[in-house]
């Protein structure tokens, strides 16, 4: 792992029994670290992010492992956390796996294309009406949404910064090589609930 390193995280919700996945882009500022410590930053998410994700999940929305793969170096073997899972903290049935709520991830990046969003599953029924988002539930998934644009800095077993971004593969319709990080400015939780069919039993993550 070195300065300039760009990573995915992914975080996988098992709802209605559909495994959902949602994937951030990180990437290394400062610090030089072993691969092994890419579960370091799988579990500065844990500790920092998730906890925000757990206040806007149903009680039947079950947040299971969280995974570190590589996008600039694919000599390292990702990182894996299998935590005990954890059960969302609102006392309500979940909505069907294909109904998510969005999160949007604005960048500087010159081309809006190169603003990312992912696709949260697992948000409960008495959060939405008519599918739009309740007040409440709008402020729950704001708060994660906030947590997105803050910096991981995992400290065991060498310190290191790693700074939210979107990762942008393409240009013009060709491979991006290298690929380039735009940093998440000022994440917004989107009032609407939309249905992605084609995202059922695959990907919940940003695209660009």
């Amino acid at each position: 792992m070195a300065v300039n390193d760009l990573y995915r995280l992914h975080f996988f919700i098992n709802c209605s029994e559909q495994v959902t996945q949602c994937v951030l882009g990180y990437r290394m500022d400062f610090g030089s670290m072993d691969a092994d410590t890419l579960e370091a930053l799988c579990q500065a998410f844990i500790d920092d992010a998730q906890p925000k994700l757990l206040l806007l999940l149903s009680e039947n929305a079950l947040v299971s492992r969280v995974q570190v793969t590589t996008v600039t170096n694919h000599q390292e073997v990702p990182g894996l956390v299998d935590q005990v899972s954890q059960f969302g903290n609102i006392v309500s049935q979940t909505l069907p796996p294909n109904m998510a709520a969005i999160i949007h991830l604005p960048t500087n990046a010159p081309n809006a294309k190169h603003n990312g969003r992912i696709f949260l599953a697992g948000i409960p029924e008495q959060g939405q009406d008519a599918g739009t988002l309740t007040g409440a539930q709008i402020t729950l998934n704001q708060a994660f949404a906030d947590e997105l644009a803050i910096d991981l800095e995992p400290t065991a077993p060498q310190d290191a910064i790693f700074t939210p971004v979107v990762i942008s593969t393409v240009l013009n319709g060709a491979p991006r090589i290298p690929p380039v990080g735009f940093p998440v400015l000022l994440p917004v939780a989107k009032s609407l609930v939309r249905q992605q069919r084609r995202r059922k039993t695959v990907h919940f993550g940003f695209g660009s």
